[in-house]
């Protein structure tokens, strides 16, 4: 199985990409600033890849979205509030995932309407268009685990699997970086070549592409939380984030 993860940025340097086979990372890197953003990406998305995993909100908040339609000033929103900032999903990450798994402490998604994430979500667009002309299912599934582009949530799969979540960003987050890395490399049997694990250490958002295959792998062995309950109209608007049950499933024991 190859799968591909992408930490999607608005610029292409801070940007980063893990193709992984198996239990072994093939390809570590990020992109460069004359790159064709988010266009040079497509390149690792060959027919031979069964999942694309990407760090972006894949939507906006349904009735956001709804009150923008014919928006014109001096029209007011209906009860301003964390209805029109959070996606359905958004809200179960923060509220049912811990329920679920008996934990305090977990991540709070970012709003895509109201924070500089929505800004990302857009370069994202242009992304998935390209990913659903090459065959890629774009819509969250509960059953058929063929060929698809998931959203992920890094932290959120972090927290999950009882690693470090927070403070890993920029240069000061070095030395959680490798204690995850070393996380990851345990729960997932994992090779990778020394070259790839120090721009995995060296960058989050090379790190944040190998944790996004890595939560595709589970999505691809049925281990990943599914939408239950949410009516299709709103998830083919919102997306649905994926988050791992539990420790990891290796494709033997799925």
């Amino acid at each position: 199985m190859k799968i591909v993860g992408i930490d999607l940025a608005t610029q292409a340097h801070n940007s980063g990409i893990c193709v992984l086979e198996g239990n072994s990372v093939e390809f570590v890197g990020r992109g460069m600033g004359n790159l064709n953003h988010p266009g040079w990406m497509l390149q690792y998305c060959s027919n031979d890849v069964d999942f694309v995993a990407i760090d972006v909100p894949f939507g906006w908040p349904k009735p956001f979205v709804e009150a923008l339609i014919g928006y014109e000033i001096s029209m007011a929103f209906v009860d301003p509030g964390q209805r029109y900032q959070l996606r359905e999903t958004d809200l179960w990450v923060r509220d049912a995932l811990p329920r679920h798994l008996s934990r305090s402490g977990g991540p709070n998604p970012l709003s895509v309407s109201t924070d500089r994430i929505g800004a990302t979500a857009m370069v994202g667009t242009v992304l998935l268009h390209a990913l659903a002309d090459r065959g890629f299912s774009l819509l969250p599934s509960t059953g058929n685990r063929s060929r698809a582009a998931v959203e992920v949530y890094p932290a959120a799969s972090l927290w999950v699997w009882h690693l470090p979540h927070k403070g890993y960003k920029k240069k000061e987050g070095e030395h959680k970086r490798r204690e995850i890395l070393c996380g990851l490399k345990r729960l997932f049997d994992l090779r990778i070549r020394r070259c790839h694990e120090r721009r995995l250490v060296a960058h989050d958002h090379c790190l944040d592409a190998l944790i996004a295959a890595l939560t595709a792998q589970q999505y691809a062995n049925c281990n990943t939380f599914d939408p239950e309950g949410m009516e299709e109209c709103t998830l083919k608007v919102e997306g649905w984030i994926r988050v791992p049950k539990g420790p990891p499933i290796g494709e033997r024991d799925a």
